[in-house]
């Protein structure tokens, strides 16, 4: 049971770091990219929804630490293990979706005009 529990707290990690991986880039971008001679990250529609990306991410990245931290204590905490396994793996499909969606925001906002 163990070997479970370290699998899932592993994945949690994985997770948030591939979400946190989708946050940087996007965050990158919005940075550079111009729009309507303006940044996009200026935006209120792509600041809600990078606030809304470090925001999941960082919820995740808690709970894997909750996890972690009772792992290493020996204190066996199945639900906080998959609760943070399951949040870490919807936060990475979220954030990798939002963030092609910002990548993608100026050919949305071209074809609106």
């Amino acid at each position: 049971m163990q070997s479970f529990n370290e699998i899932n707290i592993e994945a949690a990690a994985i997770g948030t770091g591939i979400a946190q991986g989708g946050l940087n880039l996007a965050l990158s971008y919005a940075k550079q990219r111009e729009q309507f001679g303006r940044k996009i990250g200026s935006f209120e529609v792509i600041r809600d929804k990078l606030a809304d990306m470090a925001t999941k991410i960082e919820v995740a990245r808690l709970l894997t630490y909750k996890a972690a931290w009772s792992f290493d204590r020996n204190i066996l905490n199945n639900t906080v293990n998959y609760m943070a396994k399951m949040i870490s793996s919807e936060t990475a499909l979220e954030v990798a979706r939002d963030s092609l969606h910002i990548f993608g925001v100026t050919v949305i906002l071209l074809r609106a005009r």
